[in-house]
């Protein structure tokens, strides 16, 4: 009976944590999205924030990943997610608020630190064990 009120009280924590973080999602979705609303189509808008409503679920599950795990794969895989995430916030300040070249430069560098995380992240075997 009370292995089964910890196992509630653990399931009742994970939903609120994944109700939170998709709550994020919206929210950073939505903000990130707004910056190009004068300057896109309706159509091109709404393909920009699907798109980047894409890559915040790829954080937000590689982030539930490296909870559930903790290991050198789910942290790879969390950070080149990261990388990603940083590098579409620079592209999107390129592109809309000002065309600096370091903000493409640094764009690049996030995404090749964030396929390089990936491919650091495919070459580690599947290992049970966590980081602790």
């Amino acid at each position: 009976m009370e292995n089964q009120t910890k196992i509630e009280i653990q399931l009742n924590q994970i939903t609120l944590l994944i109700k939170g973080l998709c709550l994020l999602d919206v929210f950073f979705v939505s903000i990130v999205t707004d910056t190009t609303q004068n300057k896109l189509t309706r159509h091109e808008y709404s393909l920009e924030y699907f798109y980047n409503a894409v890559i915040m679920l790829l954080v937000t599950v590689a982030l539930i990943n490296f909870m559930y795990r903790e290991n050198k794969k789910a942290m790879n895989l969390l950070v080149g997610s990261i990388f990603i995430v940083f590098s579409e916030v620079v592209q999107m300040a390129y592109f809309y608020v000002a065309e600096i070249n370091i903000l493409n430069v640094l764009c690049s560098v996030f995404l090749i630190l964030a396929f390089l995380f990936f491919y650091l992240q495919a070459n580690l075997p599947v290992l049970k064990e966590r980081l602790n």
